[in-house]
């Protein structure tokens, strides 16, 4: 399940920033902070057209919006799962009831540099049964593959709103976001199917937990030819088949993991 909220956030996370032939690079560092926990990771996103690839230390995701998939690719095992995107269900659901896909972002009229590129201040929160959702962050339009970026992000925004998820096309900002910080405060889960004495339990847990903070910086961009297999399966990795209810998509979830910010 803890794999499941990576996702999600994953997701909510490149919807906030025409096929082109570059694509773009990112190198990003991740803070996390939960009260007094707080870790650090290195994150790459990389876009082209309408596909978008986000490597961690655990696993990759691969976005193909023309194609309406999402694939999870574990190194460890070598194996991959195949999804719809967006997604369809219970995992649609949590998706809308975690609030973060209905951010509407809003200038404040600050500007910095950061990275050496110039960027945009941008704030946003959103409420919903699960909880409380903030996020802050500067965009720069003037950092290479900034369009190609701002293109993929409008699109898969589009994609949301077309299946119903979310009414945010035009309201995510132009470009790419050197700096973004999100505070997700849980207050309960609302999982279909769920059993009630479940649910009362997490929402008690919940209660109690501080707010999960996630602080990502791009400490570079570039623009590059992405070769067709970036965005492909590996020949040597094999396939994981998932019911439909072990990524929370139809049969009662277990209990879950907080989402962890972006």
């Amino acid at each position: 399940m803890k794999k499941l909220f990576g996702v999600l956030a994953t997701l909510l996370a490149a919807m906030i920033a025409s096929p082109l032939l570059a694509g773009v690079i990112l190198h990003q560092e991740i803070t996390t902070s939960n009260g007094a926990n707080t870790t650090t990771s290195h994150r790459t996103v990389m876009v082209q057209g309408n596909k978008q690839k986000v490597e961690t230390g655990e696993q990759s995701i691969i976005l193909d919006l023309d194609a309406g998939k999402m694939i999870l690719l574990s190194p460890a095992s070598r194996t991959y799962t195949e999804l719809p995107f967006p997604p369809h269900g219970q995992m649609a659901a949590m998706m809308q009831n975690m609030g973060g896909v209905n951010l509407n972002f809003t200038k404040t009229g600050k500007t910095k540099k950061l990275s050496g590129y110039p960027c945009q201040e941008y704030d946003s929160s959103a409420k919903s049964a699960m909880g409380e959702f903030s996020a802050r962050g500067c965009f720069s339009s003037a950092a290479p593959g900034a369009a190609a970026y701002a293109s993929f992000s409008q699109t898969m925004a589009r994609k949301f709103e077309e299946a119903g998820m979310a009414k945010t096309r035009g309201m995510q900002p132009d470009g790419i976001p050197m700096e973004l910080e999100t505070t997700t405060k849980l207050r309960g889960f609302n999982i279909p199917g769920i059993p009630p004495e479940q649910a009362e339990r997490l929402k008690q847990m919940m209660a109690n937990r501080p707010p999960t903070t996630t602080k990502s910086v791009t400490t570079s961009v570039k623009v590059a030819e992405l070769p067709p297999d970036t965005f492909g399966i590996p020949a040597d990795y094999t396939e994981r088949k998932v019911a439909l209810g072990g990524l929370g998509m139809g049969a009662p979830a277990p209990a879950p993991t907080p989402y962890e910010g972006e």
